[in-house]
């Protein structure tokens, strides 16, 4: 039975998650419509549980390594959903790096794991897994 609940009560975070974030990114806080209703099917073999959102925002990551040094990079947004990130960077990043992020233009901020980095002409794309709900800041 609590294990029950427990998954109830995540998957209520995961929506209230969702719904903020897709607040935040539309810049209107008067929208509150549920994804569902847009009519639109999945993406054929997508297994998100919430639509990805398309955003250019800037974005800080940074970490430690593993004497101690702390490195920060500046990375851009591609899209976004209430679990995690697709960024574009000039470097590539090591999958199961955990990062901590900044988006001040999003006023939000949390940690993530790098999931995986693949190259993408110039740059590469860096898919991020949030380990929280994202914080948002002010």
């Amino acid at each position: 039975m609590a294990s029950v609940v427990s998954s109830m009560a995540f998957n209520l975070r995961l929506y209230r998650g969702m719904r903020f974030l897709k607040t935040l990114l539309s810049g209107d806080e008067s929208k509150q419509q549920d994804d569902t209703s847009a009519g639109a099917p999945p993406i054929r073999g997508e297994s998100r549980v919430d639509r990805r959102s398309k955003t250019k925002s800037p974005m800080k990551l940074s970490w430690n390594d593993s004497t101690g040094n702390r490195y920060s990079l500046g990375v851009k947004t591609v899209d976004m959903t209430s679990q995690g990130a697709r960024v574009e960077s000039p470097e590539p990043m090591a999958p199961g790096l955990y990062v901590l992020l900044e988006a001040p233009k999003l006023k939000l901020m949390g940690s993530a794991i790098v999931r995986h980095c693949g190259r993408r002409g110039q740059n590469y794309h860096i898919g991020l897994d949030f380990r929280n709900s994202l914080t948002k800041t002010y």
